[in-house]
């Protein structure tokens, strides 16, 4: 189990990165759309996932 201290810098992170998304998707944001994305990296590092998340899109093709 983790302990209070531990995961504080966690939550700001993750408090972080919901903010910068929501500002990102501006009119677009959901949050249920947040919570399903960042959900879907499972347990990686908030600021890989963040890295993820911010990425521009894949072109398929090339």
């Amino acid at each position: 189990m983790y302990s209070l201290p531990a995961i504080i810098p966690v939550i700001k992170e993750i408090n972080q990165l919901y903010l910068d998304w929501q500002k990102k998707q501006a009119d677009k944001f959901k949050v249920k759309d947040f919570n399903e994305k960042f959900l879907s990296y499972g347990s990686a590092p908030v600021k890989y996932i963040k890295e993820a998340m911010f990425a521009p899109p894949k072109k398929e093709g090339k």
